[in-house]
C-alpha cells in the first residue's frame, strides 16, 4: 500500500487513493500522542470521521477501522490506519539537528506600530464595546497597505484572514461597507471565514487558507468559541497557542486576538483582566484593554496598554462617527475636539462653579455609563490642559485662565 505524506507546520496530510487523512493539533502527553484526525472521501468530499485519536492505542485504532468499514466497504482500513499512524509517529520522533544562535539585529517586535505586535496581540473588553469594528479597521489597513493616518505600516499591502465566531458574513460586510464609505477610498476586502466549530477542528482548513492566499495577519473574533474548551486549563490554552505558533512558523502569520473580560472583573470596579487562563496574558507580546463609550451616533474607543514585552505604547483613542451610509473615524490626534464626555464634564463644572470630584463622577456615570477610572482620567486630562483646576482637596472648578490683557476678577 502506497501512502504519500505531506507535512505543513506540525500537521500531516496522508493521501491514499480516494481518501485523505489529516492529522492536526498533535500533542504529546507522557507516552501518549493525541491528534485531531479528519478522514475525507476526496471523490465525494464527504467527511467520514472527525475526532481526537490516540496514535499509540492499538485497540482504539482497531475500533476506528471497524467503524469505517461500516461506512466505506472494500477499503483495507486496518492496514491503512496502521501505516498512516506509523508514518506520523515516525515523523514526530525524527528530530532535526539542534541550531546554534546567530547575531541578530535588535528590532521593536511591532508588526503594525503601535497597535499589533509580533507574533501575537490580544485586545480584551466587555461584549458590545466595539472590538470587532476596530479589528475590521486594522484588517482593512493591512489588506490595502494603507495607514489611514492611524498606523505605521511597515510594508506594502498584505493579506488578512478574519475568522469570525461571533457575528455573520452579512454583519461584517455591512460594517466593511460603512467603514469603506467613511474612509472615502476604493478598498479591497480582507479574506473572511465564519466558523462554528473550535479552531482545532478547523485547523487544516485555516492552514490551507494561510498558505494558499499568503495570509500575513490572522484575526480571531473571539477567543472563547475559537478554543471551545475550558479556557482556564493550561493544556487547552497551550494547544490553542501551539496552533497559532504553527501558523506563524509556516507562513510568518501574526495573530490579533479578541476576547472578553473575566467574570471576576465584571463583579468588581477597577482593574480588569482577560477571561480565562493567565496564559492569555503571558503568550501575547502585547495586550490591550479596550474601554468604550457609546454616545448616540458615536462610539469612542480607548486602548490602554495592559501588558507589553516591547517598548511601551501610548494610550490610543478612536472615535467612530456613524451616519446613514458611512462611518467616519478619528484618532488620538484629532479626537479631543469631539470628546463629548469631556464637554459634559466642563458643562457640569461651569454650572456648579465648584464640585466635589466624587459627585462629578456620579453625574458622568449616570449620563454615559463610564467606569470611575476612565472618568478620573478625563478629569486629569482637563486639569493638565488648563480647563479645570483644583479648588481644594477632592474639589474641582473651572480654571481661571487670565492673560496679561485681562482685568483681574475683582
Amino acid at each position: 500500500m502506497n501512502l504519500d505524506i505531506k507535512r505543513i507546520g506540525n500537521n500531516y496530510k496522508i493521501f491514499f487513493t480516494g481518501y485523505q487523512l489529516i492529522f492536526s493539533g498533535i500533542r504529546v502527553k507522557g507516552k501518549d500522542i493525541q491528534s485531531n484526525l479528519k478522514i475525507v472521501d476526496t471523490d465525494t468530499e464527504k467527511t467520514l470521521f472527525i475526532s481526537t485519536v490516540e496514535l499509540m492505542d492499538i485497540d482504539a485504532r482497531w475500533k476506528l477501522s471497524r467503524h469505517l468499514e461500516i461506512l466505506e466497504k472494500n477499503v483495507p482500513w486496518q492496514e491503512l490506519l496502521t501505516l498512516a499512524f506509523t508514518k506520523v509517529i515516525n515523523e514526530l520522533l525524527t528530530h532535526d539537528e539542534p541550531a546554534q544562535l546567530i547575531e541578530t539585529e535588535p528590532h521593536e517586535h511591532y508588526f503594525i506600530k503601535p497597535i499589533v505586535a509580533d507574533p501575537y496581540t490580544l485586545i480584551f473588553a466587555p461584549g458590545g464595546s466595539g472590538k470587532s469594528y476596530l479589528a475590521l479597521l486594522i484588517a482593512m489597513a493591512v489588506q490595502n497597505g494603507l495607514d489611514f493616518g492611524f498606523f505605521e505600516m511597515q510594508t506594502a499591502k498584505m493579506n488578512v484572514l478574519y475568522l469570525d465566531w461571533e457575528t455573520s458574513l452579512e454583519d461584517i460586510s455591512r460594517r466593511f461597507t460603512l467603514l469603506k464609505n467613511g474612509l472615502g477610498q476604493d478598498l479591497e476586502s480582507p479574506f473572511y471565514r465564519n466558523l462554528a466549530l473550535p479552531l482545532n477542528y478547523e485547523f487544516d482548513k485555516v492552514l490551507d487558507d494561510i498558505v494558499k492566499y499568503n495570509i500575513k495577519l490572522l484575526i480571531i473574533d473571539s477567543v472563547v468559541p475559537a478554543i471551545g474548551g475550558n479556557i482556564n486549563h493550561a493544556d487547552v490554552v497551550g494547544e490553542f497557542f501551539s496552533m497559532l505558533k504553527q501558523f506563524y512558523n509556516t507562513n510568518g502569520t501574526r495573530t490579533l486576538l479578541l476576547t472578553h473580560i473575566s467574570k471576576q472583573s465584571k463583579k468588581e470596579e477597577g482593574d480588569k483582566s482577560p477571561i480565562g487562563s493567565v496564559y492569555f496574558e503571558n503568550y501575547p507580546r502585547l495586550v490591550w484593554e479596550l474601554k468604550s463609550v457609546s454616545l448616540r451616533d458615536k462610539l469612542q474607543i480607548d486602548l490602554i496598554p495592559y501588558k507589553f514585552n516591547i517598548s511601551k505604547p501610548s494610550n490610543l483613542s478612536f472615535l467612530f462617527k456613524f451616519r446613514y451610509n458611512g462611518v467616519d473615524v478619528l484618532t488620538s490626534e484629532n479626537i479631543e475636539e469631539t470628546d463629548e464626555v469631556k464637554e459634559f464634564i466642563k458643562q457640569v463644572v461651569e454650572q456648579e462653579n465648584e464640585i466635589k470630584i466624587k459627585d462629578l463622577i456620579t453625574k458622568v456615570k449616570q449620563q454615559f455609563g463610564l467606569n470611575e477610572n476612565s472618568i478620573r482620567r478625563k478629569i486629569e486630562e482637563l486639569k493638565r490642559a488648563g480647563t479645570l483646576s483644583s479648588a481644594g482637596y477632592g474639589v474641582v472648578s473651572v480654571a481661571n485662565n487670565l492673560n496679561e490683557n485681562d482685568e483681574p476678577p475683582f
